[in-house]
């Protein structure tokens, strides 16, 4: 198995440590309270007992100047909301937020509780200081960013090379390593007749960001194998496209591509098949500049992405893909106004590897540099 280290680096590097953290303060309670016979064993069995709240705001044009002070608007009106149930936390009591949910820490209720029939035994000292150490973090809390934005395929490219708003994680070494492998790869194909004939023309951005993003998914497939079940799969990858059918980031969203040459279609997923970056333990030392133990890797859970896919999606043959569902998707990929478009469409990518350390005070000033960001990549501007 994966050394407890390594476990930990790659769990908090996935970003998933805080709701796992808030849960195992709430385990260290439940645990307490188990063995002084106050729950009974269900508690320490059931599922998660603690939510995220989530906030969802309203799609937006990001090209567009009004639509984004509405949205920025929103934003503000997230952060007083949140701010307003911190400082319920304060009050020592549930507040009941809808039929199933409640927010606080119902301290008076637990001292209650715990103080014995008349009051003359009280326990609750034995948890006090677990549920201190909750809500400490409990009323510190940090917003995790999720954000879907229509990418044009000539502009994935631009987009793996702009860090500004990634977290420094194994998702953000995954896109450096991708794009080190396909720069590797192009150079290789430089004198194919197919990349000649569109080497002069937009064409060939947008393939290069359709390989980008095929190959970031193959990697996904051998980071899968290293991480296991320490995240969801859908963090084996830092841009999880959101069509329902991923044929169409060709047919759909780059149309002048549809007619990819099927022998070097078979070109690309042998020069891919051939990368070292694709072995897992490559792959982890790349990520982790560390040796790992080879017994440590197991069978993905899913498959990410397999090569036959890759050859169906780049010759458009109607062959069933077998990809990472994302959940939610969209049938057909983003409109662009002119002269955005350049005869393309936006893919719809969610960004799984957004800034983490953000807070209610900086949420409406980070979605902001998000959706401007989003413009100049799409712009194409440096």
């Amino acid at each position: 198995m994966i050394t407890p280290s390594e476990a930990e680096w790659l769990r908090r590097s996935c970003g998933i440590c805080k709701h796992r953290d808030l849960l195992i303060k709430l385990s260290a309670t439940y645990s307490s309270l188990y063995q002084k016979n106050y729950i009974d064993k269900y508690f320490l069995e059931a599922p998660e007992m603690i939510g995220i709240l989530e906030f969802v705001t309203f799609p937006v044009d990001e090209n567009s100047d009004e639509q984004v002070y509405q949205t920025f608007s929103h934003l503000k009106a997230i952060e007083e909301k949140g701010k307003q149930l911190i400082a319920l936390m304060n009050t020592n009591t549930l507040i009941p937020l809808g039929e199933a949910y409640a927010t606080g820490i119902p301290v008076k209720d637990l001292k209650r509780w715990m103080s014995g029939i008349l009051g003359f035994r009280s326990e609750y000292s034995s948890i006090a200081s677990d549920i201190e150490d909750f809500k400490k973090q409990a009323m510190n809390p940090v917003v995790n960013l999720q954000a879907t934005a229509g990418i044009l395929p000539s502009s994935i490219k631009k987009l793996y090379e702009s860090p500004g708003l990634q977290e420094t994680s194994s998702l953000s070494h995954i896109q450096r390593i991708a794009l080190e492998d396909v720069n590797s790869f192009f150079n290789q194909w430089k004198e194919n007749p197919y990349i000649r004939s569109i080497k002069n023309s937009g064409d060939y951005q947008s393939f290069y960001g359709i390989i980008l993003l095929l190959y970031t998914y193959l990697l996904g497939n051998t980071f899968e194998s290293i991480v296991g079940n320490l995240s969801t799969p859908k963090n084996d990858v830092p841009f999880l496209c959101k069509l329902t059918d991923m044929h169409d980031i060709i047919t759909k969203a780059a149309p002048l591509l549809q007619k990819v040459d099927p022998e070097f279609a078979i070109t690309v997923c042998n020069t891919l098949k051939s990368c070292p970056s694709l072995i897992p333990e490559e792959l982890f030392k790349k990520i982790t500049n560390s040796t790992p133990n080879p017994q440590n890797f197991r069978s993905p859970r899913v498959s990410v992405m397999d090569f036959d896919s890759v050859q169906s999606i780049l010759t458009g043959t109607s062959k069933e893909l077998h990809i990472l569902s994302s959940g939610n998707t969209f049938a057909n990929p983003d409109e662009m106004h002119d002269p955005l478009n350049r005869n393309q469409k936006g893919i719809p990518l969610e960004f799984r590897n957004l800034l983490k350390n953000v807070t209610l005070d900086t949420l409406p000033e980070t979605c902001l540099e998000i959706m401007l960001e989003v413009r100049k990549i799409n712009e194409g501007k440096p």
